[in-house]
């Protein structure tokens, strides 16, 4: 038996006992998977970072990063990759990859501007060897988002683009938006009282749309999210069945 030394930081603050927690374990060389998840699971918090020495001699260090019940498939590298971006293309000030569903899993992907949403394409074999088979992740769609937006009464631009087909993109997506506001509040978050936001899609396929996500926050959390928006008839008709 190896000991090994881990630390334990607060991050996104600058208060001891706030933030998220994050566990850093060091010097993990002979560590199998198995291992760092039983690890992981014994921590009990939300990530795990496990330091290894790198494959590239021309890096420092090599890190997985683990969730008490699976490894995080989201290395910046890899979810880049499979968008057709760049690594420091993905994440802005706080936000970074994370999982949620409001009943349909979600990958919310922050990217840089609306230059790099806009050059969006999705590789459908790189994307599903990211997900553990066996996770929500494998059936969880990618939802990437920027703050820079085209209209400027939107506080976020959106994209949302279905695995596995050859290219169909969602012009508007209810559900997504839905489980966007754990995103919203996990990394900006509102204060107590309710909140309302638009969100701007579809506008790279031609079909513009626009999602009001109302937040109701109560002592720090989450108490229930709403989506709204506009519509407008287009036809009318008669079924004979």
């Amino acid at each position: 038996m190896q000991t090994r030394n881990y630390l334990l930081y607060d991050v996104f603050t600058t208060e001891r006992l706030a933030g998220n927690p994050l566990a850093v374990v060091l010097d993990c060389k002979g560590l199998d998977t198995a291992a760092m998840q039983a690890i992981a699971r014994e921590f009990n918090l939300s990530e795990s970072v496990f330091v290894l020495p790198p494959d590239n001699p021309k890096h420092r260090n090599r890190i997985r990063i683990f969730t008490p019940d699976y490894e995080m498939p989201f290395a910046g590298h890899r979810i880049g990759a499979a968008l057709g971006l760049a690594p420091h293309e993905i994440g802005f000030e706080n936000h970074r990859v994370a999982f949620w569903s409001a009943g349909v899993p979600y990958v919310t992907i922050p990217v840089a501007n609306l230059e790099a949403a806009g050059r969006i394409r999705l590789d459908n074999q790189a994307w599903s060897e990211l997900a553990p088979r066996k996770s929500e992740w494998a059936f969880a769609s990618p939802y990437v988002y920027c703050r820079e937006t085209v209209n400027h009464e939107s506080a976020f631009h959106v994209r949302m683009i279905v695995p596995g087909t050859p290219s169909y993109e969602d012009p508007a997506t209810g559900s997504a938006a839905a489980a966007f506001a754990g995103a919203i509040m996990h990394f900006d978050a509102p204060t107590d009282g309710v909140s309302q936001l638009w969100i701007e899609q579809g506008l790279e396929m031609g079909r513009p749309s626009r999602i009001r996500l109302e937040l109701t926050v109560q002592g720090g959390k989450l108490s229930s999210a709403r989506i709204g928006g506009n519509a407008i008839k287009v036809a009318e008709g008669k079924l004979f069945v």
